[in-house]
This record gives structure tokens, C-alpha cells and sequence, in this order.
């Protein structure tokens, strides 16, 4: 649950960069008592023939810059409803998200567990 809070208390600042075949930013995550960083979201769209999303790499640092997570979005079946694939390194749990035309399916797994 501190990752919602983080996102409800926090604000980020994102920084642009665009070039012919995408767009990368970054956003960055305060905690709004302290102005302390949380963390950075480092975005790469790739761009497909008619600027649509194909897809989107976001690696996760926490203040240091050490990466935590990564998260990738494939868009090329669906521009609404991409396909997920999320590591957090921290606590090992891997969410993937698939569909097709009738069907989601999303698997969770926690090596903890």
C-alpha cells in the first residue's frame, strides 16, 4: 500500500525528449512533507508509422539511481489495452498482464510466497 500512497501524496516533475521514432521523460516522485526524492520513472515510448504507441519501457531508481523495477507495455495488439510485463527486484514479484480478443490473463507471482 506505500506505493498508492506515494502516488496520491507525491507529485512528479517530468522532463521531455522527443526524437522521430519516440519520446522519453522521466518523472520524478517527492515526498510532499520533506521534498525528499522517492524515486525516478524513466519512460522510452517507441512510436509506431502513425505515432501510435507500440511500446513503452519504464525502469523504476530509487534516489540513489538503483534500480528497483522495470515495466514493460507492449501496445501492438491493442492501443488501449496493452500487454504487461512488471519486475520489482526489491521484492521479487513479477506481474505479467496478456489478452486476446476474449480473454485477459494475468499472472501474479511473488517469490515469497
Amino acid at each position: 500500500m506505500k506505493f498508492v500512497n506515494i502516488l496520491v501524496f507525491g507529485f512528479y516533475i517530468f522532463c521531455l525528449s522527443f526524437n522521430v521514432n519516440g519520446v522519453q521523460f522521466t518523472g520524478k516522485a517527492f515526498d510532499m512533507s520533506s521534498g525528499k526524492l522517492l524515486y525516478q520513472e524513466h519512460h522510452k515510448v517507441t512510436l509506431g508509422k502513425e505515432n501510435q504507441y507500440q511500446e513503452t519501457q519504464v525502469l523504476y531508481t530509487d534516489a540513489t539511481g538503483a534500480e528497483f523495477a522495470r515495466k514493460q507495455l507492449d501496445f501492438s495488439h491493442a492501443l488501449l489495452v496493452p500487454s504487461v510485463y512488471f519486475v520489482d527486484t526489491r521484492s521479487d514479484v513479477t506481474l505479467k498482464i496478456e489478452h486476446d480478443d476474449q480473454n485477459i490473463k494475468v499472472v501474479y507471482q511473488d517469490s515469497r510466497d
